[in-house]
Parts: structure tokens; C-alpha cells; sequence
């Protein structure tokens, strides 16, 4: 029979997990916002976007979904704040995207 220490320890490392996973959806999400990747030459006179941008994009789409999942894993308000942190920073990082594609 496990220990409740052993339970709250690994419930506590998932929570701790959520928040890095924030972060990384937050850096993601200001990268694109505050200097979007350029356009790249095709070689023919045209222009086509940057692959960075786009894996920029699916790593906070990401790191926001597993903040969402992973924030149930707290307690009290830190849970529900970290829950709710999720589809916002999902949003964050979409609209830094579509901000560059104007």
C-alpha cells in the first residue's frame, strides 16, 4: 500500500512540471509576438514563411495544453490558476502567429 508522502511528492512533481510547461508557452508566445521570424527567399523572387514560426507555434500550443492538463495536479487556487492559464496562453501564442501574417 503506498504512503500519502508518495502520493503528494509525485502529485507536486507533475504540478511542478505544469508551471515549466507555462513558461515555455509564455517565451514561445512573447517570441512571436515581439520579434516574429522573417521571410525567407524561395530562390525565385518570391517569398515563403519561416519553419521556425511555425514550430514556435505548435511548442506553445503545446506547453499550453500541458499546462492546462497538468494543473489539475495542484491544490486550491494554485490548481485553479493554472488551469485557467492554459487556453489563455494557447490564445496568446495563436494570436502572436496570426499577428505575424498580416
Amino acid at each position: 500500500m503506498k504512503n500519502r508522502t508518495e502520493n503528494q511528492t509525485w502529485r507536486s512533481v507533475l504540478f511542478s512540471i505544469g508551471w515549466i510547461a507555462a513558461m515555455i508557452s509564455a517565451a514561445a508566445g512573447i517570441c512571436s509576438w515581439v520579434d516574429p521570424f522573417p521571410l525567407l527567399s524561395d530562390g525565385g523572387g518570391g517569398s515563403r514563411l519561416n519553419p521556425l514560426e511555425t514550430w514556435t507555434l505548435m511548442a506553445g500550443i503545446s506547453a499550453g495544453f500541458a499546462t492546462f492538463i497538468l494543473g489539475a495536479f495542484g491544490k486550491r487556487v494554485s490548481r485553479v490558476l493554472l488551469v485557467l492559464l492554459g487556453p489563455l496562453l494557447i490564445v496568446f501564442n495563436i494570436l502572436g502567429w496570426l499577428g505575424s501574417h498580416r
